[in-house]
């Protein structure tokens, strides 16, 4: 499957990304390498290809007091992460929980596609530890749009289809802009680079706390 056959519609969806044997971790095969201009993890066999690191997180998940944040890590230094509450972000009247979290980091990442594209890069890949995530991108998306954005066994509405739209959006901006996306599952501990993130301005709670908490959704 190349990187953009699978369309639906008007949509584009991203494609799983398989690592080699060769260096199946992400800080093998995307070390930190220069650029012109500055640090990105950069394939090691592919110049042209970046990798960005995804995370969101929510405490009190589907509770009143309930608190989530997003972030995603595109280099090695101090201003190589972007982090927001989704205070900031989302619809005021939605209840913050770890799905919609996760969709935002990711979001969030490929609104950058001008900067990745005038970088001279024309391949993003998106590591995350969220298979909900993963797969609702690169395999149920494909299903759900087909059936009018309702789940294959139950027959419900697929919750938070704002964002998977807003995010299939963005993929498609990439695409119109010689970027592609894949996305690619991490072991949760291979994704410290946005797990490690701390001193959240956004939240009085501890940022530690906060982005230890993992998200158990399954769908489809």
């Amino acid at each position: 499957m190349t990187a953009y056959d699978g369309w639906s519609s008007s949509y584009i969806f991203p494609t799983l990304f398989v690592s080699s044997g060769e260096y199946p971790t992400p800080d093998m095969l995307f070390p930190a390498s220069s650029t012109s201009t500055t640090m990105r993890f950069i394939n090691r066999r592919d110049a042209q290809q970046m990798l960005i690191y995804t995370h969101g997180s929510c405490l009190n998940n589907g509770q009143a007091k309930a608190r989530a944040g997003c972030a995603y890590v595109f280099g090695p230094s101090e201003d190589g992460y972007i982090e927001s509450s989704l205070a900031s972000l989302d619809f005021p009247n939605i209840m913050p929980t770890n799905p919609r979290a996760e969709l935002w980091a990711v979001i969030l990442a490929l609104r950058r596609h001008r900067i990745w594209r005038a970088e001279g890069f024309n391949s993003l890949v998106l590591a995350n530890d969220s298979e909900w995530l993963i797969k609702g991108a690169t395999e149920w998306a494909h299903v759900w749009v087909c059936r009018g954005w309702r789940k294959t066994r139950s027959k419900e509405k697929v919750k938070n289809r704002d964002l998977w739209e807003i995010f299939f959006a963005e993929v498609k901006r990439c695409h119109e802009a010689g970027l592609t996306v894949r996305m690619w599952k991490i072991p949760k501990g291979l994704n410290e680079a946005a797990y490690k993130l701390l001193g959240c301005e956004w939240c009085s709670l501890d940022s530690r706390k906060l982005w230890s908490v993992e998200s158990n959704v399954t769908d489809v």
